[in-house]
């Protein structure tokens, strides 16, 4: 406040000394001092702020609370970090590094890595340990479960060396995502994880857990919130699937790899309201089939590969019309592939292989414009290939092996330019192959055990007017000349094989018996030159 009260005073003195006689001047030059000198005062005061802000007291200078930060550096000690560990990170794409080598002490927690604060409160919410190289284990009194505020915790992709899991995770009130998978964790999964109310994401997919019916009704009863549920690998094998009746109509993805289910899915878990992934891969006594009718909703991913689903895929597939993926390899389905699966406009994936479809192929299929992959193999489709599915253009795997194909492979198929994998083995196919582009590059294990196909790259070639694919032989140029009339060079050498054969049965007869005298009289005929031609005449005439 002092330079509110000097300074108009010092620019009175100042105005009068230089203007005494003046008092019009004076007095306007008064107050234009003192309208500089209040904007000089805010000036000041907003600099003093600024500074203040800029650098704060060293009682306020760590975000994070020191109790958590001590909290988590104990937490620390649990663990030796090993590359090991992590070492399935870099096949799932993630990159694998210790995190927790940045955690140091007298240094503000809410700046390591891995660790996110309240940006208010500074209280730790947010602990992302993935991929971080951890080898130890957790036990029910580590300092971890001091961290009441946590919302997010991420444990994937370590090695707790087949450790349980502890109870005390279900402690966490405010937890809304939890990962443990990948993670080396063993024994059962703890009920005390279905208090975690506020879940939305739960990711348990581990290797030796397993889980109870009681407590899977548990996580589904009271997960209401839940939008993310992975079990895959799993023991769910006593689990009465009657369990899954009542999951969260929030539930967009549920994943259930490989989990030793039994028995029948309920029909509900297709009809939830927003599911976008339903992953069953792997449970070979898992039956079910899909629903009839009224069957809609925003499905993006289905897989029910190597399952025992059975029965004829009904035509109410085609109302998935969000689907990109559509994996039913290794079931036990039947009937014909149903036309409206061309309805299914969005598919990149189609995989219908080990099956027992029968019947030709839609020619709504061609209407699958984003199709990427089609794999139709060890089925009993038959019928020609429609040329339709050449206007396919992302198509750059196309598997047909092991069915019933008849005819011709359709002369547009080398259009499609982005085909890297082409199999047509073990069909009834017959003529040439399509050439040029993608089609040069094929081996031969595309197209075996298809008794008509000819052509390269086969060593079968065509007998056709087609051109030849490699120099003609002495036979073949035969046949473009003095053969044209007909005669093939298999027609030309059947009667060689022919005459040879007569004339050295006549001769062996004849010498046998004695000599014939026609032979003898034609022989010596030929030795005095009865036969021989003039050679003073020559034939045609010469050209001018």
């Amino acid at each position: 406040m002092r330079y509110s009260s000097s300074i108009p005073e010092f620019s009175y003195k100042i105005t009068f000394q230089l203007f005494p006689h003046d008092t019009h001047i004076s007095l306007e030059m008064m107050r234009w001092l003192m309208w500089l000198s209040q904007i000089l005062h805010l000036s000041l005061l907003l600099y003093s702020e600024v500074t203040s802000s800029s650098f704060p007291s060293s009682s306020s200078a760590l975000l994070c609370s020191q109790d958590q930060s001590s909290a988590l550096l104990q937490f620390k000690q649990l663990f030796t970090f090993s590359e090991d560990a992590s070492s399935s990170c870099d096949e799932v794409g993630h990159h694998s590094y210790p995190k927790m080598e940045s955690w140091k002490d007298a240094t503000d927690c809410c700046s390591w890595d891995g660790v996110t604060c309240d940006s208010a409160r500074g209280d730790v919410i947010g602990l992302d340990l993935s991929c971080s190289w951890l080898y130890g284990t957790i036990p029910s009194n580590t300092t971890l479960f001091l961290l009441s505020h946590l919302q997010h915790l991420n444990l994937a992709l370590n090695d707790f060396n087949s450790s349980s899991i502890s109870s005390r995770f279900g402690q966490f009130a405010s937890l809304s995502y939890l990962n443990l998978s990948n993670s080396a964790f063993s024994g059962q999964v703890p009920y005390e994880l279905s208090q975690l109310s506020q879940l939305a994401s739960l990711d348990l997919s581990i290797f030796h857990l397993s889980l109870e019916t009681s407590v899977v009704k548990r996580l589904v009863q009271n997960l209401t919130k839940l939008r993310d549920l992975h079990l895959d690998l799993s023991d769910m094998s006593s689990v009465s699937l009657t369990s899954f009746m009542n999951l969260s109509s929030s539930l967009m993805s549920l994943s259930l790899k490989s989990c030793e289910l039994r028995g029948r899915l309920p029909d509900n878990i297709f009809r939830l309201p927003n599911l976008r992934e339903l992953n069953l891969f792997g449970n070979s006594e898992l039956t079910g089939i899909f629903p009839l009718s009224n069957w809609s909703n925003p499905l993006r991913f289905l897989d029910l590969s190597e399952t025992a689903f059975s029965g004829e895929l009904p035509k109410s597939i085609g109302n998935l019309k969000f689907l990109r993926q559509l994996v039913l390899n290794g079931c036990n389905f039947t009937g014909s592939v149903p036309a409206s699966v061309g309805n299914l406009t969005q598919l990149t994936l189609l995989d219908i292989s080990n099956n027992h479809f029968s019947g030709e192929i839609p020619s709504t299929l061609s209407n699958l414009r984003e199709l990427s992959r089609l794999d139709l193999s060890n089925n009993n489709l038959s019928g020609p290939i429609p040329v339709s599915l050449s206007f396919l253009k992302d198509l750059t795997l196309i598997d047909l092996r092991q069915n019933n194909f008849g005819g011709e492979i359709p002369d547009l198929f080398p259009n499609l330019t982005k085909l890297t994998d082409a199999y047509m083995s073990d069909n009834q196919l017959t003529g040439l192959i399509p050439q040029g582009k993608q089609f040069a590059t094929f081996q031969n294990d595309s197209y075996d055990d298809n008794l008509g196909l000819c052509g390269f790259p086969l060593s079968k070639q065509c007998t056709t007017d087609a051109s030849p694919l490699t120099p003609p032989s002495i036979f073949q140029e035969d046949n473009d000349s003095m053969f044209a009339s007909g005669f093939g060079w298999k027609a030309v050498l059947i009667g060689y094989g022919c005459g040879l054969v007569f004339g050295l049965a006549v001769g062996y007869v004849a010498f046998k018996t004695e000599k014939p005298h026609w032979l003898v009289r034609f022989v010596e005929g030929e030795r005095n030159g009865k036969t021989r031609r003039p050679n003073n005449k020559r034939l045609g005439r010469r050209r001018s």
